[in-house]
Protein backbone atom coordinates (compact mmCIF):
# COMPACT_ATOMS: atom_id res chain seq x y z
CA UNK A 1 0.00 0.00 0.00
CA UNK A 2 1.50 3.48 -0.54
CA UNK A 3 1.39 5.74 2.76
CA UNK A 4 -0.23 8.16 0.45
CA UNK A 5 -3.45 7.00 0.45
CA UNK A 6 -3.43 6.64 4.20
CA UNK A 7 -7.02 7.63 5.35
CA UNK A 8 -5.45 9.84 8.04
CA UNK A 9 -4.54 12.38 5.06
CA UNK A 10 -7.26 11.19 2.35
CA UNK A 11 -9.52 13.94 1.17
CA UNK A 12 -13.37 13.30 1.72
CA UNK A 13 -15.01 12.71 -1.27
CA UNK A 14 -18.65 13.35 -2.13
CA UNK A 15 -20.14 11.85 -4.89
CA UNK A 16 -21.23 15.59 -6.69
CA UNK A 17 -18.99 14.88 -9.82
CA UNK A 18 -21.16 16.02 -12.95
CA UNK A 19 -18.19 14.47 -15.19
CA UNK A 20 -19.29 11.03 -13.93
CA UNK A 21 -21.39 8.87 -15.27
CA UNK A 22 -21.88 5.10 -13.76
CA UNK A 23 -25.11 4.57 -13.30
CA UNK A 24 -26.20 0.97 -14.33
CA UNK A 25 -28.23 0.74 -17.89
CA UNK A 26 -31.98 0.21 -18.11
CA UNK A 27 -33.39 -2.91 -19.11
CA UNK A 28 -35.39 -3.60 -22.69
CA UNK A 29 -38.27 -1.50 -21.82
CA UNK A 30 -40.33 -4.42 -23.39
CA UNK A 31 -39.73 -6.07 -19.66
CA UNK A 32 -41.90 -6.35 -16.59
CA UNK A 33 -40.48 -3.76 -14.61
CA UNK A 34 -41.92 -4.95 -11.46
CA UNK A 35 -40.83 -8.55 -10.18
CA UNK A 36 -41.86 -10.45 -7.16
CA UNK A 37 -38.34 -11.89 -5.56
CA UNK A 38 -37.51 -13.67 -2.67
CA UNK A 39 -34.57 -12.47 -0.93
CA UNK A 40 -31.81 -15.22 0.03
CA UNK A 41 -29.10 -13.68 1.77
CA UNK A 42 -27.27 -10.18 1.68
CA UNK A 43 -24.05 -8.94 -0.25
CA UNK A 44 -20.94 -7.31 0.92
CA UNK A 45 -22.67 -4.46 1.35
CA UNK A 46 -25.27 -5.19 2.81
CA UNK A 47 -28.01 -5.01 -0.52
CA UNK A 48 -30.58 -8.10 -1.04
CA UNK A 49 -29.16 -10.73 -2.91
CA UNK A 50 -31.33 -13.41 -5.27
CA UNK A 51 -31.36 -14.99 -8.29
CA UNK A 52 -33.63 -15.29 -11.31
CA UNK A 53 -33.29 -15.86 -14.92
CA UNK A 54 -31.85 -12.89 -14.84
CA UNK A 55 -28.80 -14.05 -12.89
CA UNK A 56 -27.85 -12.24 -9.55
CA UNK A 57 -30.17 -9.88 -8.49
CA UNK A 58 -29.19 -7.01 -5.95
CA UNK A 59 -32.18 -5.12 -4.09
CA UNK A 60 -31.02 -2.35 -1.92
CA UNK A 61 -32.80 -2.13 1.34
CA UNK A 62 -34.54 -5.92 1.40
CA UNK A 63 -33.22 -8.19 3.91
CA UNK A 64 -32.71 -12.22 3.99
CA UNK A 65 -35.70 -14.16 3.91
CA UNK A 66 -38.08 -11.33 2.31
CA UNK A 67 -40.18 -11.22 -0.34
CA UNK A 68 -40.28 -8.13 -1.92
CA UNK A 69 -41.90 -5.99 -5.05
CA UNK A 70 -38.77 -4.88 -7.19
CA UNK A 71 -38.76 -2.80 -9.92
CA UNK A 72 -36.81 -0.56 -12.64
CA UNK A 73 -34.35 -3.49 -13.49
CA UNK A 74 -30.68 -2.52 -14.92
CA UNK A 75 -27.70 -3.96 -15.57
CA UNK A 76 -24.54 -3.55 -13.96
CA UNK A 77 -21.86 -6.14 -15.85
CA UNK A 78 -23.65 -9.63 -15.04
CA UNK A 79 -25.61 -7.95 -12.47
CA UNK A 80 -29.06 -7.23 -12.33
CA UNK A 81 -30.08 -4.01 -9.89
CA UNK A 82 -33.77 -3.28 -8.67
CA UNK A 83 -35.66 -1.08 -6.82
CA UNK A 84 -37.09 -2.10 -3.38
CA UNK A 85 -40.71 -0.96 -4.16
CA UNK A 86 -42.29 -3.22 -1.09
CA UNK A 87 -41.97 -5.47 1.14
CA UNK A 88 -44.74 -7.77 0.75
CA UNK A 89 -43.54 -10.06 3.98
CA UNK A 90 -40.71 -8.68 6.29
CA UNK A 91 -37.73 -10.02 8.21
CA UNK A 92 -38.07 -9.95 11.99
CA UNK A 93 -35.08 -7.88 11.99
CA UNK A 94 -36.87 -4.95 10.44
CA UNK A 95 -38.16 -2.20 12.43
CA UNK A 96 -39.77 1.30 11.37
CA UNK A 97 -37.15 4.16 11.17
CA UNK A 98 -37.05 6.36 14.02
CA UNK A 99 -36.17 8.90 11.50
CA UNK A 100 -38.25 10.93 9.69
CA UNK A 101 -35.63 11.96 6.93
CA UNK A 102 -34.21 8.46 6.57
CA UNK A 103 -36.11 7.93 3.55
CA UNK A 104 -34.63 11.46 1.61
CA UNK A 105 -31.40 11.56 3.64
CA UNK A 106 -29.52 8.41 2.78
CA UNK A 107 -26.85 8.88 5.14
CA UNK A 108 -27.84 6.39 7.34
CA UNK A 109 -28.53 3.41 5.03
CA UNK A 110 -29.35 0.58 7.76
CA UNK A 111 -31.50 2.42 10.13
CA UNK A 112 -34.76 0.37 8.69
CA UNK A 113 -32.72 -2.80 10.57
CA UNK A 114 -32.98 -3.11 14.33
CA UNK A 115 -30.29 -2.55 16.60
CA UNK A 116 -29.63 -5.77 17.70
CA UNK A 117 -30.21 -7.49 13.70
CA UNK A 118 -27.48 -4.40 12.61
CA UNK A 119 -24.60 -6.48 15.33
CA UNK A 120 -25.64 -9.80 13.58
CA UNK A 121 -25.60 -8.57 10.04
CA UNK A 122 -21.92 -6.89 10.86
CA UNK A 123 -20.79 -10.07 12.57
CA UNK A 124 -21.74 -11.94 9.85
CA UNK A 125 -19.99 -10.06 7.15
CA UNK A 126 -16.88 -9.95 9.23
CA UNK A 127 -17.17 -13.54 9.71
CA UNK A 128 -17.93 -14.43 5.87
CA UNK A 129 -14.76 -11.60 4.78
CA UNK A 130 -12.56 -13.76 7.15
CA UNK A 131 -13.96 -17.20 6.84
CA UNK A 132 -10.75 -18.94 7.36
CA UNK A 133 -11.05 -17.94 10.59
CA UNK A 134 -14.29 -17.24 11.65
CA UNK A 135 -14.33 -19.18 14.45
CA UNK A 136 -12.29 -16.23 16.13
CA UNK A 137 -14.80 -13.52 15.13
CA UNK A 138 -16.57 -12.33 18.40
CA UNK A 139 -19.90 -10.47 18.41
CA UNK A 140 -19.53 -6.98 17.41
CA UNK A 141 -18.58 -4.34 20.43
CA UNK A 142 -20.85 -0.88 20.20
CA UNK A 143 -22.36 1.96 22.37
CA UNK A 144 -25.55 2.46 22.55
CA UNK A 145 -26.29 5.89 21.26
CA UNK A 146 -23.01 6.65 20.75
CA UNK A 147 -23.08 9.95 18.50
CA UNK A 148 -20.78 10.61 15.63
CA UNK A 149 -18.25 14.02 15.99
CA UNK A 150 -17.76 14.30 12.97
CA UNK A 151 -20.15 16.30 10.44
CA UNK A 152 -20.10 17.27 6.76
CA UNK A 153 -22.47 19.91 5.28
CA UNK A 154 -23.51 20.35 1.96
CA UNK A 155 -25.22 23.09 0.43
CA UNK A 156 -27.92 23.95 -2.46
CA UNK A 157 -29.75 27.09 -3.58
CA UNK A 158 -33.76 26.85 -2.87
CA UNK A 159 -35.01 29.96 -4.35
CA UNK A 160 -33.64 32.45 -2.29
CA UNK A 161 -33.14 30.63 0.43
CA UNK A 162 -30.42 27.94 0.93
CA UNK A 163 -30.48 24.34 1.90
CA UNK A 164 -28.17 22.85 4.39
CA UNK A 165 -28.59 19.11 4.66
CA UNK A 166 -26.16 15.89 3.64
CA UNK A 167 -25.59 14.89 -0.24
CA UNK A 168 -28.04 11.62 -0.91
CA UNK A 169 -25.67 9.56 -3.41
CA UNK A 170 -28.94 8.12 -4.88
CA UNK A 171 -30.87 10.81 -5.75
CA UNK A 172 -27.37 13.16 -6.74
CA UNK A 173 -29.43 15.80 -4.66
CA UNK A 174 -28.67 17.84 -1.40
CA UNK A 175 -31.50 17.04 0.90
CA UNK A 176 -32.29 20.26 3.45
CA UNK A 177 -31.78 17.86 7.08
CA UNK A 178 -32.91 20.05 10.03
CA UNK A 179 -32.02 17.82 12.73
CA UNK A 180 -30.24 14.71 12.99
CA UNK A 181 -30.13 11.41 15.72
CA UNK A 182 -26.49 10.00 14.51
CA UNK A 183 -25.06 14.05 16.14
CA UNK A 184 -25.17 15.56 19.41
CA UNK A 185 -28.15 17.50 17.71
CA UNK A 186 -28.38 20.57 20.18
CA UNK A 187 -25.21 21.38 18.51
CA UNK A 188 -25.93 19.58 15.61
CA UNK A 189 -29.06 22.84 14.99
CA UNK A 190 -26.95 25.69 16.85
CA UNK A 191 -24.08 25.14 13.56
CA UNK A 192 -26.54 25.18 11.47
CA UNK A 193 -28.67 28.05 11.90
CA UNK A 194 -25.64 29.75 12.25
CA UNK A 195 -24.82 28.98 8.81
CA UNK A 196 -28.30 29.56 7.67
CA UNK A 197 -28.26 33.72 9.37
CA UNK A 198 -24.46 33.56 7.99
CA UNK A 199 -25.47 33.27 4.36
CA UNK A 200 -29.09 34.70 4.34
CA UNK A 201 -27.00 38.38 6.46
CA UNK A 202 -24.32 38.11 3.78
CA UNK A 203 -25.68 36.57 0.01
CA UNK A 204 -23.74 33.26 0.24
CA UNK A 205 -25.03 31.69 -2.87
CA UNK A 206 -24.73 27.77 -2.43
CA UNK A 207 -21.96 26.16 -5.62
CA UNK A 208 -23.68 24.21 -8.17
CA UNK A 209 -21.55 21.95 -10.03
CA UNK A 210 -23.35 21.44 -13.21
CA UNK A 211 -24.04 25.00 -13.95
CA UNK A 212 -20.67 25.48 -11.98
CA UNK A 213 -22.23 28.98 -10.14
CA UNK A 214 -22.60 30.14 -6.94
CA UNK A 215 -19.78 29.51 -4.50
CA UNK A 216 -20.50 27.80 -0.92
CA UNK A 217 -19.85 24.08 -1.19
CA UNK A 218 -19.10 22.27 2.03
CA UNK A 219 -18.59 22.88 5.88
CA UNK A 220 -16.94 20.18 7.45
CA UNK A 221 -16.93 19.80 11.05
CA UNK A 222 -15.31 18.01 14.20
CA UNK A 223 -17.42 18.31 17.41
CA UNK A 224 -15.18 17.65 20.48
CA UNK A 225 -17.51 18.24 23.90
CA UNK A 226 -17.75 22.13 24.06
CA UNK A 227 -15.14 22.81 21.05
CA UNK A 228 -15.98 23.02 17.39
CA UNK A 229 -13.44 23.22 14.86
CA UNK A 230 -15.09 24.09 11.19
CA UNK A 231 -13.80 24.48 7.61
CA UNK A 232 -15.96 26.12 4.69
CA UNK A 233 -15.10 24.69 1.56
CA UNK A 234 -15.17 27.55 -0.86
CA UNK A 235 -15.11 27.48 -5.02
CA UNK A 236 -13.66 30.40 -4.47
CA UNK A 237 -11.98 33.07 -2.08
CA UNK A 238 -14.02 35.19 -0.11
CA UNK A 239 -14.03 36.68 3.34
CA UNK A 240 -17.46 38.11 3.63
CA UNK A 241 -18.89 37.82 7.22
CA UNK A 242 -16.64 35.63 8.54
CA UNK A 243 -16.02 37.37 11.57
CA UNK A 244 -20.02 37.49 12.16
CA UNK A 245 -20.36 33.77 11.96
CA UNK A 246 -17.26 32.89 13.86
CA UNK A 247 -19.24 35.48 16.62
CA UNK A 248 -22.32 32.94 16.27
CA UNK A 249 -20.41 30.11 16.60
CA UNK A 250 -19.25 31.14 19.75
CA UNK A 251 -22.45 31.62 21.50
CA UNK A 252 -22.80 28.00 21.05
CA UNK A 253 -19.14 26.54 21.43
CA UNK A 254 -16.54 27.76 24.38
CA UNK A 255 -13.74 27.23 21.62
CA UNK A 256 -14.27 28.08 17.98
CA UNK A 257 -11.23 27.10 15.61
CA UNK A 258 -12.23 28.66 11.83
CA UNK A 259 -10.79 27.68 8.85
CA UNK A 260 -11.15 27.64 5.19
CA UNK A 261 -10.46 25.76 1.79
CA UNK A 262 -10.73 26.82 -2.01
CA UNK A 263 -11.28 23.76 -4.38
CA UNK A 264 -12.09 24.74 -7.94
CA UNK A 265 -11.70 21.79 -9.08
CA UNK A 266 -14.69 19.61 -10.88
CA UNK A 267 -14.27 16.62 -8.97
CA UNK A 268 -15.81 14.70 -6.20
CA UNK A 269 -12.88 15.63 -3.62
CA UNK A 270 -14.23 17.88 -0.85
CA UNK A 271 -10.77 19.46 0.01
CA UNK A 272 -8.43 20.77 -2.59
CA UNK A 273 -5.07 21.00 -0.31
CA UNK A 274 -4.86 21.38 3.53
CA UNK A 275 -7.66 23.45 5.34
CA UNK A 276 -6.46 26.83 5.71
CA UNK A 277 -6.71 28.45 9.35
CA UNK A 278 -8.50 31.60 9.77
CA UNK A 279 -9.75 32.80 13.42
CA UNK A 280 -10.28 32.11 16.67
CA UNK A 281 -8.06 28.21 17.71
CA UNK A 282 -6.08 27.61 15.21
CA UNK A 283 -6.33 24.11 17.45
CA UNK A 284 -8.72 22.57 19.53
CA UNK A 285 -7.98 20.40 22.79
CA UNK A 286 -9.82 17.25 23.86
CA UNK A 287 -8.83 13.80 25.58
CA UNK A 288 -9.17 9.97 25.20
CA UNK A 289 -8.05 7.16 27.31
CA UNK A 290 -6.48 9.58 29.70
CA UNK A 291 -4.48 11.42 26.52
CA UNK A 292 -4.86 14.93 26.12
CA UNK A 293 -4.23 15.58 22.38
CA UNK A 294 -4.85 18.86 19.99
CA UNK A 295 -6.92 18.60 16.90
CA UNK A 296 -6.62 20.61 13.70
CA UNK A 297 -8.75 20.96 11.18
CA UNK A 298 -7.94 18.45 8.72
CA UNK A 299 -6.11 15.84 10.59
CA UNK A 300 -7.22 12.39 11.01
CA UNK A 301 -9.74 11.66 13.72
CA UNK A 302 -11.83 8.45 14.90
CA UNK A 303 -15.43 9.88 13.94
CA UNK A 304 -16.88 8.01 16.91
CA UNK A 305 -15.01 8.92 19.88
CA UNK A 306 -16.66 6.55 22.75
CA UNK A 307 -16.32 3.74 20.32
CA UNK A 308 -12.53 4.89 19.92
CA UNK A 309 -11.52 4.56 23.45
CA UNK A 310 -12.67 1.05 23.87
CA UNK A 311 -10.31 0.43 20.74
CA UNK A 312 -7.23 1.92 21.86
CA UNK A 313 -8.15 0.45 25.29
CA UNK A 314 -8.28 -3.21 23.86
CA UNK A 315 -5.38 -2.28 22.00
CA UNK A 316 -2.69 -1.44 24.97
CA UNK A 317 -4.37 -4.41 26.77
CA UNK A 318 -3.18 -6.59 24.13
CA UNK A 319 0.24 -4.91 23.69
CA UNK A 320 0.35 -4.65 28.17
CA UNK A 321 0.09 -8.37 27.84
CA UNK A 322 2.43 -9.31 25.00
CA UNK A 323 5.74 -9.21 27.22
CA UNK A 324 7.24 -6.95 24.67
CA UNK A 325 9.21 -3.53 25.72
CA UNK A 326 9.17 -1.77 22.29
CA UNK A 327 5.76 -0.30 20.54
CA UNK A 328 6.29 0.41 16.51
CA UNK A 329 2.59 2.63 15.68
CA UNK A 330 2.10 2.72 12.28
CA UNK A 331 -0.24 5.63 10.55
CA UNK A 332 0.09 7.13 13.87
CA UNK A 333 -1.82 10.41 12.79
CA UNK A 334 -1.34 12.60 15.51
CA UNK A 335 -0.04 10.81 18.12
CA UNK A 336 -2.68 9.66 20.47
CA UNK A 337 -1.88 6.27 20.75
CA UNK A 338 1.82 7.15 20.46
CA UNK A 339 1.54 8.88 23.49
CA UNK A 340 -1.04 6.41 24.82
CA UNK A 341 1.43 3.11 24.37
CA UNK A 342 4.53 5.64 25.92
CA UNK A 343 2.44 6.75 29.11
CA UNK A 344 2.18 3.20 29.99
CA UNK A 345 6.08 2.57 30.12
CA UNK A 346 6.42 1.45 26.26
CA UNK A 347 9.79 3.01 23.91
CA UNK A 348 7.54 3.64 20.97
CA UNK A 349 8.93 4.59 17.08
CA UNK A 350 5.99 6.45 15.57
CA UNK A 351 5.70 6.80 12.25
CA UNK A 352 3.45 9.01 9.74
CA UNK A 353 3.79 10.72 6.37
CA UNK A 354 2.15 13.95 7.02
CA UNK A 355 4.94 16.49 8.49
CA UNK A 356 2.13 18.57 10.02
CA UNK A 357 0.40 15.72 11.69
CA UNK A 358 4.09 14.96 13.03
CA UNK A 359 4.81 18.03 14.77
CA UNK A 360 0.98 18.03 16.39
CA UNK A 361 1.87 14.47 17.55
CA UNK A 362 5.26 16.04 19.17
CA UNK A 363 3.20 18.69 21.03
CA UNK A 364 0.60 15.56 22.54
CA UNK A 365 4.20 13.91 23.64
CA UNK A 366 4.86 17.16 24.80
CA UNK A 367 1.59 18.17 27.06
CA UNK A 368 1.39 14.00 28.24
CA UNK A 369 5.45 14.24 29.26
CA UNK A 370 6.25 11.27 27.40
CA UNK A 371 8.95 12.80 24.51
CA UNK A 372 11.43 10.94 25.63
CA UNK A 373 10.21 7.84 25.16
CA UNK A 374 8.99 8.48 21.34
CA UNK A 375 11.05 8.27 18.28
CA UNK A 376 8.97 10.45 15.61
CA UNK A 377 9.20 9.60 11.86
CA UNK A 378 8.20 11.46 9.06
CA UNK A 379 7.74 9.76 5.62
CA UNK A 380 6.17 6.84 3.84
CA UNK A 381 5.81 3.63 6.07
CA UNK A 382 7.12 0.80 4.49
CA UNK A 383 10.55 2.87 3.67
CA UNK A 384 10.88 4.25 7.15
CA UNK A 385 10.06 0.79 8.55
CA UNK A 386 13.10 -1.02 6.52
CA UNK A 387 15.40 0.93 8.45
CA UNK A 388 13.71 0.49 11.79
CA UNK A 389 14.46 -1.84 14.70
CA UNK A 390 12.27 -3.95 15.21
CA UNK A 391 12.68 -7.73 16.41
CA UNK A 392 11.28 -10.29 18.71
CA UNK A 393 10.71 -7.86 21.84
CA UNK A 394 8.49 -5.71 19.63
CA UNK A 395 4.85 -5.02 19.02
CA UNK A 396 3.48 -3.54 15.84
CA UNK A 397 0.11 -1.42 15.98
CA UNK A 398 -0.98 -0.63 12.06
CA UNK A 399 -4.14 1.50 11.44
CA UNK A 400 -4.53 1.49 7.23
CA UNK A 401 -6.28 3.27 4.74
CA UNK A 402 -9.79 1.40 3.48
CA UNK A 403 -6.82 0.27 0.66
CA UNK A 404 -5.40 -1.87 3.41
CA UNK A 405 -1.49 -2.84 3.64
CA UNK A 406 -0.91 -4.14 0.49
CA UNK A 407 1.66 -6.77 -0.60
CA UNK A 408 4.87 -4.33 -0.42
CA UNK A 409 3.91 -3.09 3.70
CA UNK A 410 3.12 -6.89 4.25
CA UNK A 411 6.24 -8.40 2.70
CA UNK A 412 7.89 -5.93 4.72
CA UNK A 413 6.80 -6.70 8.00
CA UNK A 414 7.24 -10.44 7.47
CA UNK A 415 10.99 -9.43 7.02
CA UNK A 416 11.19 -7.37 10.26
CA UNK A 417 8.62 -9.52 11.78
CA UNK A 418 7.85 -8.39 15.32
CA UNK A 419 6.71 -10.71 17.72
CA UNK A 420 2.63 -9.39 18.05
CA UNK A 421 0.71 -7.63 15.51
CA UNK A 422 -2.27 -5.58 16.09
CA UNK A 423 -4.17 -4.86 12.91
CA UNK A 424 -6.91 -2.02 13.05
CA UNK A 425 -9.39 -1.97 9.57
CA UNK A 426 -11.91 -0.15 8.30
CA UNK A 427 -12.31 -2.67 5.32
CA UNK A 428 -13.20 -5.88 5.41
CA UNK A 429 -11.83 -6.91 1.75
CA UNK A 430 -8.37 -6.02 2.09
CA UNK A 431 -7.97 -7.13 5.39
CA UNK A 432 -8.89 -10.58 3.95
CA UNK A 433 -6.17 -9.85 1.31
CA UNK A 434 -3.36 -8.43 4.20
CA UNK A 435 -4.45 -11.52 6.75
CA UNK A 436 -3.72 -14.27 3.74
CA UNK A 437 -0.30 -12.65 2.98
CA UNK A 438 0.61 -12.20 6.43
CA UNK A 439 -0.45 -16.16 7.25
CA UNK A 440 3.54 -16.98 5.87
CA UNK A 441 4.71 -15.87 9.61
CA UNK A 442 1.30 -14.89 11.78
CA UNK A 443 -1.47 -16.19 13.18
CA UNK A 444 -4.75 -14.01 14.10
CA UNK A 445 -5.42 -15.14 18.01
CA UNK A 446 -8.25 -12.04 18.16
CA UNK A 447 -10.79 -10.63 15.61
CA UNK A 448 -13.02 -8.30 17.29
CA UNK A 449 -15.25 -6.49 14.99
CA UNK A 450 -16.42 -2.85 16.38
CA UNK A 451 -19.82 -0.58 14.88
CA UNK A 452 -17.59 2.43 14.91
CA UNK A 453 -20.49 3.77 12.62
CA UNK A 454 -23.81 2.26 13.53
CA UNK A 455 -26.90 2.36 10.98
CA UNK A 456 -24.19 2.16 8.09
CA UNK A 457 -22.70 -0.32 6.70
CA UNK A 458 -19.05 0.54 7.53
CA UNK A 459 -17.69 -1.90 10.45
CA UNK A 460 -13.92 -1.82 11.83
CA UNK A 461 -12.38 -4.71 12.91
CA UNK A 462 -9.12 -5.22 15.14
CA UNK A 463 -7.09 -8.11 14.94
CA UNK A 464 -4.65 -9.30 16.78
CA UNK A 465 -1.72 -11.91 15.60
CA UNK A 466 1.59 -13.75 16.77
CA UNK A 467 3.96 -14.46 15.40
CA UNK A 468 4.35 -18.27 14.80
CA UNK A 469 7.03 -20.52 16.45
CA UNK A 470 8.17 -22.76 13.66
Amino acid sequence: MKFDNNHKNKKPTNSTNPTKNNKPKPLDNSMDSTEKLTIEKLGNDFEGVCYTKQGRCLVKGALPNEVVLADNPRKSGSVTIYNLKKVLKPSPLRVESPCKYQSICGACNLLYVSVEGQHKLKTDLIKRRLNDYRNLVSDIIYKQDSKRNKIQFSFAKAGTDIQIGFFNSDTHKVEDIPECLMHDNEKFQAVRLALKKWCKKYDIIAYNPHRQRGNLRFAVLRVLKDSLAITLVFYKHIDDGLSYLYSLLKESFSFVSLNTNINSEISNAVFSGDPEYCMGEKQIADRICGIDYLYQAGDFLQTNSEICESVYNKVLEIILNSGVKKVVDAYSGIGITTALFAKNGFDVISVEISEKAVETAKKTAKINNVADKITFLSGDFNLALKDVDCDSGSAMFVDPPRAGLGANVCQTILTKAPSTLIYLSCEPKTLAADLKLLSAKYQPTLIQPYDMFPNTNHVESLVCLQRKTN
